[in-house]
């Protein structure tokens, strides 16, 4: 997997020229495992869009490979950021699950519409790397919760990209599933993607984790996005100020 880094600098985010957030500064590398902490409305999905190109900011930067976000097209950004979102809002219910994970495959579109070979074995490969081969001529509508996040991270494996960003993953998991997807990331991670993920679940994923991007608004009396390690969220204690919760490391 060739290296890569995605830079947020001086970003200032909001709508209608009213600022939500801002980020001074924050980075994601092959292999980071980062998790995105903010309390309800801190502006976690916000955040996850602009990256994306979905959302425009206000001001400041975002690069991928020194290069502007805003200045790669659609199908070039989608080249190295996979994304998943929590809930089946606009995913045809009756699809089949290798067409959904197949759709993973249109950022290499040659515009001929038919997957070549190559691509029939990195779907296949995806779908067996997460155990969901049993899964592939079934409905998206007949996948349970925990089915339908393997599904999804599945799709976004078959993208190929460098760098996976997911939206509130665990949300609708039992804990079993939670443990398992948690356990799948943590291994793409290591093996060389980057992983940024939001989440509320602070008690499983703080010990996992490597890094942290924490919405904080002690800072200046601004809401502001932080990025952070094991030893400095200790030492400033913003686990406890922010969310009440002890990490005990």
């Amino acid at each position: 997997m060739s290296n890569s880094v995605l830079e947020i600098s001086n970003l200032s985010v909001g709508f209608a020229k009213k600022e939500l957030f801002n980020v001074p500064k924050a980075c994601i590398k092959n292999g980071d495992f980062i998790a995105l902490l903010g309390v309800n409305g801190s502006g976690k999905s916000t955040l996850i869009r602009t990256i994306l190109g979905l959302h425009k900011p206000l001001s400041g930067e975002i690069k991928l490979n020194a290069k502007r976000i805003s200045d790669y097209s659609i199908l070039e950004r989608a080249q190295y950021l996979a994304a998943q979102f929590t809930g089946k809002q606009g995913i045809p219910g009756g699809f089949e699950v290798k067409t959904l994970i197949s759709t993973g495959r249109h950022p290499y579109d040659l515009g001929f519409g038919k997957l070549s070979l190559h691509d029939e074995q990195i779907i296949t490969g995806s779908a067996e790397s997460l155990g969901i081969l049993e899964l592939l001529d079934r409905k998206v509508e007949n996948l349970s919760d925990g089915e339908f996040q393997k599904v999804m991270l599945a799709r976004a494996l078959a993208q190929d990209t460098p760098f996976i960003i997911l939206d509130e993953p665990f949300s609708f998991l039992d804990y079993p599933a939670k443990k398992a997807l948690m356990a799948q990331l943590k291994s793409l991670a290591q093996s060389g993607k980057g992983i940024l993920f939001s989440t509320h679940d602070l008690e499983m994923v703080v010990p996992e984790t490597n890094r942290f991007w924490i919405f904080d608004k002690s800072y200046d009396k601004q809401h502001v996005m932080r990025e952070m390690d094991h030893v400095e969220i200790y030492k400033t204690g913003i686990l406890k100020k922010a969310f009440n919760f002890d990490p005990g490391l």
